[in-house]
Parts: structure tokens; sequence; C-alpha cells
């Protein structure tokens, strides 16, 4: 059964990739701190950080995968984490392939303990900078020349909201939600050169112990694969790529 669940795994990746589906990624473990010395105008080092002096950044681990966490504390209002892919030793990141993309992981706590409007203001913005490397003395950059906002890319149903609303319709804490962000291009954001982004959010109610979680952070170069199919749709995909694997055995 192994071997055989084996071969059907090949033929999908060859089949996935004889349709075009091949993309190059980095991914980025949020499981603990990049810091390798270099250094941009809010971070002297660290390549996962905060803005304001009340939050906290740490890590942490659930599952075997690895996760940054940033607790909003107060006064209430915006709180924001980065991640700096040129302090992160990643430099600047080419994502100017049709249909490259960025994906990630996120989940949000607003607890009644801590909050006392729980998950009415849960959401989680996205965005993307182009700083030019190197300038103003700082190996992160310091010159800015495009950005773009994706606006609320994940966020917890209200109470009492309607359960049909895409906007806020993500489970809340302690499961995940997987997020993609895609058309890279617009908003001065140079696709060609992506070298910070940042989540963020409000936390109106909060009262120093709400927070949010970022994992499994994928840079990914070119269209992202479909889901593995089901086994029906699996044996007629299977069907179109065995002339391929006959080709490829005469050879």
């Amino acid at each position: 059964m192994r071997v055989r669940h084996a071969m059907t795994a090949l033929f999908v990746a060859v089949a996935l990739c004889s349709l075009g589906y091949a993309a190059s990624t980095i991914t980025v473990d949020m499981g603990h701190q990049y810091d390798i010395g270099y250094s941009n105008p809010q971070s002297e080092g660290p390549a996962i950080y905060k803005l304001n002096a009340q939050d906290n950044v740490s890590f942490g681990s659930e599952g075997g995968e690895g996760f940054a966490r940033l607790t909003m504390g107060a006064p209430t209002g915006w709180h924001y984490m980065y991640l700096d892919t040129i302090l992160a030793g990643l430099g600047a990141i080419d994502l100017s392939a049709p249909g490259s993309g960025i994906e990630f992981d996120a989940r949000i706590f607003q607890g009644p303990n801590s909050n006392t409007n729980p998950y009415n203001d849960a959401n989680i913005f996205f965005r993307a900078y182009t700083y030019v490397p190197g300038s103003g003395g700082y190996e992160g950059g310091s010159t800015l020349t495009g950005y773009k906002d994706w606006g609320i890319v994940t966020a917890v149903a209200k109470p009492g909201g309607d359960p049909n609303d895409p906007t806020f319709n993500d489970p809340p804490y302690p499961e995940w939600t997987h997020v993609m962000i895609e058309n890279l291009g617009g908003g001065g954001l140079n696709p060609a050169s992506i070298t910070r982004i940042r989540w963020y959010g409000t936390d109106w109610s909060g009262t120093g112990g709400d927070f949010f979680d970022i994992k499994n952070v994928v840079f990914r170069s070119g269209p992202a694969a479909p889901p593995i199919p089901e086994p029906a749709t699996m044996s007629l995909l299977l069907i179109g790529a065995l002339p391929l694997a006959k080709r490829l055995r005469r050879r």
C-alpha cells in the first residue's frame, strides 16, 4: 500500500507539473527570531519585530510548527508585527512571476477576561513593502519606494454577526486560518523586490491580554498547485498522466 500511494503521489506530481503548476518557494519558520546583525530604522537586528513599545513579540510551537505571537498591550488601538526579509538573511524576494503570492496561517485571541467586547474588532490586515536595500546606511533600507495593502485578510466572526459575511467569518482561537495573498502588483509595490511584510490590526477593547499568531509564512514564486484531488478526480487525472508516464519510461 505504501508503494502504491507513493506512485500515486508521483503521478499526481508529474501531472500537475505538466499542467504548469510549478513554483519555487521560500518558507520562513516563525517559531524563532532571526538576527544576523542587520538593521532598519525600526529594528536594530531582529527580523521579526513590533512597532509599539507596549506590545510584545514572542515565539512558540504547536504540533511541531513554530509561530510568532504579537501580544497587544494597552493602551488600545493599532498594533503591528513585521518580518523584514533582509534582516532575516533572505534578501529582497522576487515574486514577479505570474501567479506568485505570499501565504501564511493566522489566528486571533480576544478573551472575555482581557476584552470587554471580544471579537468585535478581531481582524488582521496585511501590507507588503519595497525598500531600497542599503539605503540610509541600513541593510534593510530606509528609502521606501512603495507598498500595497490588502486590507482585512482574516477576521473572526463577530458575536451576533452575519455568518455569511465573507469578511468576518473565520474561526476563533485556537483554530488557524490559511491566508493567500495574491495580485502583488500595484500600489507602488515592486513584486520583484519585496523586503518587508506587516500584519496589523486593532484592539479597541483590549486590556493587554489579546494576541494574534502567525506561522508557515511562504513566499511563492509562480502559481500555487491546486489541492490534491479526491479519489474519483484523481483517477481521471492519472488517466491523463499515463501517456506522459509512458513517454518518460521509453526514455
